[in-house]
This record gives C-alpha cells, structure tokens and sequence, in this order.
C-alpha cells in the first residue's frame, strides 16, 4: 500500500486515502470522493450553469473541453448530471435501508435544484429528509460527512463507476 495525500483547489479538506500499489480500484474510490465534494457544494447553492462550470471534476467526467466558453460548460455538464441522475435504477442502501431509485431521483433533482426553483438550501435539504424518511435535523443532515454527504457519494459512483468492458 501506498500512502497518498491529494489536495485539490476549491475542496475544503484534505482527503487521505490509502492507495494500492497496482490497479485502479482506489482510484476511482478517490475520484468518487472528489464528485462527491463536488455535489455536495452545489446543494448550497444549486446546480446553476455558472456555478456547475467551476467544478473541475464535473467538467471531465461531462467532456467538457477547456476552450468552451462558461455558460455553454455549465448547460453541458447541467445536462449531464440530469442523465446521470435518470441513469440510476434498481435500488441502493442508504442508512441501513433499500431505497428505489425513483425516490432518489426526486430527492436528487431537489437538491440540486434541477427540479423547483425559488427554493432555499434549508427547504431543498428538509424535502429530502421528509422524502427519504430520515429522522434528523437540516444541521445534523448537512453536516461534512453526515447523511447528505452519504446520498450523494451514491450519486458520485455511479457517475465514476468505469463502464464494462464489451467482448466482441
């Protein structure tokens, strides 16, 4: 095993993880973690194109180039969170118990504001604990590595979850 430290700009933390020294397996773990940093700052303020444009992590995984200009950045990688969300299926484990995808997707679209709008942090945030049933306040919920940071880290794999190989 090897130690690893990585700090990005714009992430407050930093993440240590540790690493093997051959295969990718953690490496992708490691990326999840930083979509799911990513994620979670734009709960505070919603999926907004000129915001979803400064998320390096967002930007890759959406294919956007460096030449494109910030507003056309934000709508492609807005476009690519909404399919990534309508992309989940089956069900997941969250908090101990089997949520459906289709109540995940709502809670999704809520808290990154693609769906509603007007809303504050504290009300999208709220929504989603009444929608998911979990019994806890909006600052135990929000907290760094509290139950939200747990929803979206779902999120996040499946956005980086490397895609199977194809025999042919």
């Amino acid at each position: 095993m090897i130690l690893e430290a990585c700090w990005r700009g714009g992430y407050s933390g930093l993440f240590v993880t540790c690493v093997p020294a051959f295969g990718n397996g953690s490496a992708v773990q490691l990326q999840s973690e930083f979509v799911a940093a990513e994620l979670k700052k734009l709960v505070g303020w919603g999926a907004h194109p000129k915001r979803l444009a400064l998320h390096p992590e967002l930007r890759r995984l959406a294919g956007v180039t460096a030449d494109t200009s910030l507003v056309e950045a934000g709508y492609l990688i807005r476009r690519y969170l909404v399919e990534a969300i309508s992309a989940l299926s089956g069900s997941y484990e969250f908090q101990g118990r089997r949520i459906e995808a289709e109540q995940l997707k709502r809670v999704y679209r809520v808290l990154l504001q693609i769906e509603g709008s007007g809303q504050s942090a504290v009300n999208r945030r709220y929504r989603a604990i009444t929608v998911l049933e979990v019994y806890c306040s909006v600052e135990q919920w929000r907290r760094p590595f509290g139950p939200e940071r747990e929803l979206l880290a779902i999120l996040a794999e499946s956005m980086t979850k490397p895609e199977p190989r194809r025999q042919t």
